[in-house]
């Protein structure tokens, strides 16, 4: 993990570090917490950890809790990457 994003969630963000394919780890509240990536046909990566962040973002904005804003993230990031730039987004 990250140092910088350790400092950030030790200060009380909410927290999450992308890693492609391999998903991505939400720190939150003192807690770790594990997305898995979505299946996808990956064709072009471009933008989708900046999709993820922004789904992500958006989920926490409206009240969700970080798991079900990480899943929605995970989903809209596996779509994006299934098309050249942000072509199936």
């Amino acid at each position: 993990m990250p140092v910088i994003a350790g400092r950030y969630a030790a200060a009380g963000a909410i927290v999450a570090v992308t890693r492609g394919a391999e998903g991505a780890t939400l720190l939150a509240g003192g807690a770790r917490i594990d997305v898995p990536a979505m299946p996808a046909d990956e064709v072009d990566p471009t933008g989708a950890g900046d999709v993820f962040g922004v789904v992500f973002t958006l989920r926490l904005a409206a009240g969700d809790p970080p798991t079900v804003g990480g899943a929605a993230a995970a989903a809209a990031a596996a779509r994006v990457v299934e098309g050249p730039g942000i072509g199936r987004l």
